[in-house]
């Protein structure tokens, strides 16, 4: 097997000093030694060149093994370096040249938003004005199958929260209106949205986040980044929840009437998220 040129090097020091020590050895033989044990001083000779001979196999079968060892890692380390330069290039098809407005559309942040608005309008509806208005269910059901993948927020854990179909008595039952019904206006103020739904567009993008950082040739310093924006993502996410939780403790009072439901204006509903969602393009740009 080739050996480099300073290994070569290194092989013919250790035998030139071997055959030396050798030369020496038998000198002072010969030197020190009487005529009449010369049968002696051959077993001594031959057991030296047998030592050398060990000696010299053992240094070549090390460099041999060394060899060897970096002939046969080198693929393995060629293959891991194109794994990890794949890595980044998924990473930087993934962030690069993004704005926090790119971010907001590839995560389908703006579906998410009004659609759940919609949900949090089917459950005040529900509770406040089940007679007066009719609901489309077919509308609700589509909006549901377009959106199935859902989460709970930190908010909803272990806390009391109060649901539309949470009340002792049902909706069919109760024909008080809306003006006497001080029940639900006081259940109301428990109200916490929740679950919020997402889109399958928005589970595959967060799917593709996972998987890069699932990738074991990754620097662990890249892995935090990746896992710290898609916690942020998760956030954002809650975020929705949050701001519509705030929403509906006004709803009472702004849809004081059934008739104001069917007017109800959402422009204002953005600039609450927006104040209150984490910007992602910082993350990614770092």
């Amino acid at each position: 097997m080739p050996f480099s040129r300073k290994k070569k090097s290194l092989v013919i020091s250790l035998i030139v000093i071997a055959t030396l020590t050798a030369i020496f050895l038998i000198t002072q033989l010969l030197t020190n030694s009487n005529r009449n044990s010369v049968s002696y001083h051959l077993s001594v000779l031959k057991d030296i060149f047998q030592i050398l001979f060990f000696v010299s196999i053992g240094i070549l079968t090390i460099l041999s093994y060394l060899q060897a060892r970096k002939t046969l890692f080198t693929p393995l380390k060629t293959e891991i370096f194109k794994i990890q330069i794949k890595s980044f290039e998924n990473i930087l098809e993934f962030f690069q040249n993004k704005t926090d407005s790119d971010f907001i559309r590839q995560f389908d942040f703006d579906n998410t938003l009004s659609a759940n608005f919609q949900f949090l309008i089917r459950d005040f509806v529900e509770v406040f004005y089940p007679n007066e208005l009719n609901q489309d269910k077919e509308a609700i059901a589509e909006l549901e199958k377009n959106l199935p993948h859902g989460l709970f927020p930190p908010y909803m854990m272990n806390t009391e929260v109060f649901l539309p179909d949470l009340f002792e008595d049902t909706i069919e039952e109760e024909k008080e209106t809306y003006e006497n019904n001080q029940k639900r206006r006081e259940e109301w103020k428990n109200y916490k949205y929740g679950p919020i739904v997402f889109s399958t567009e928005c589970y595959n993008e967060q799917n593709k986040l996972n998987q890069l950082i699932a990738s074991p040739v990754l620097p662990s310093i890249i892995v935090s980044k990746l896992e710290f924006f898609s916690d942020t993502v998760q956030k954002n996410l809650c975020a929705v929840g949050e701001v519509l939780t705030l929403i509906s403790k006004d709803l009472p009072t702004q849809l004081a009437t059934p008739d104001a439901v069917t007017k109800i204006n959402i422009s204002g509903l953005w600039n609450e998220f927006n104040d209150k969602r984490l910007q992602l393009e910082p993350i990614a740009v770092d």
